[in-house]
């Protein structure tokens, strides 16, 4: 039996969402995992994947998304329990369904994890477009302001950015004109 690490770790991503898995894929490869990602794009072409590897080149894990077409995640990983044993490859379940009867049955069917997807980066561009709308409203009110790093108001009240988990309310400093956090708290809201 092999010894594991990051740099040979036996990845396969099966996930319908190729924005997702590109992300994915660099942050992986940046955090150290250096074996190429294999990547299927739905359920049955996974199983068709998975059924013609030899079992020496068999995967460490696979990187499942939940809902996909053709097949769902929870149909693959009912195949991939009855071909692999959790001790041979592990499954994670990676999806933004919270519905507990998607839990129960990952959990059932032998997942190894399940884990949210968050909408961060959707999130993410929409603030940084927003923030340039801002500023951009700005400058055509004042040809003066050129760039974000002059002296002036961007937004009253502060902008709140919710996530699924955490707000974290950000305002701007008179002195230092940065965006700076100003609270953090809990958020049950999406």
């Amino acid at each position: 039996m092999e010894l594991l690490e990051r740099d040979s770790l036996r990845i396969v991503h099966v996930e319908d969402d190729n924005d997702f898995a590109h992300l994915s894929e660099i942050f992986l490869k940046r955090a150290g995992f250096k074996q190429p990602i294999i990547r299927c794009n739905d359920g049955a072409r996974a199983l068709k994947y998975f059924s013609t590897i030899e079992p020496e080149h068999a995967p460490h894990i696979i990187l499942l998304d939940l809902h996909m077409p053709h097949m769902n995640g929870l149909e693959v990983l009912h195949w991939l329990r009855h071909h692999y044993s959790e001790r041979d490859v592990a499954v994670y379940l990676l999806t933004s369904s919270e519905d507990p009867g998607d839990i129960r049955r990952a959990a059932a069917g032998g997942v190894t994890k399940y884990l949210f997807k968050t909408p961060l980066f959707d999130e993410l561009v929409q603030n940084l477009d927003h923030l340039i709308a801002i500023s951009n409203n700005q400058t055509l009110k004042d040809p003066k302001a050129r760039c974000m790093n002059q002296s002036r108001p961007l937004s009253n009240p502060p902008e709140i950015i919710r996530t699924k988990r955490l707000s974290i309310s950000f305002s701007v400093s008179s002195q230092s004109n940065a965006w700076t956090p100003r609270t953090a708290r809990q958020s049950v809201s999406a």
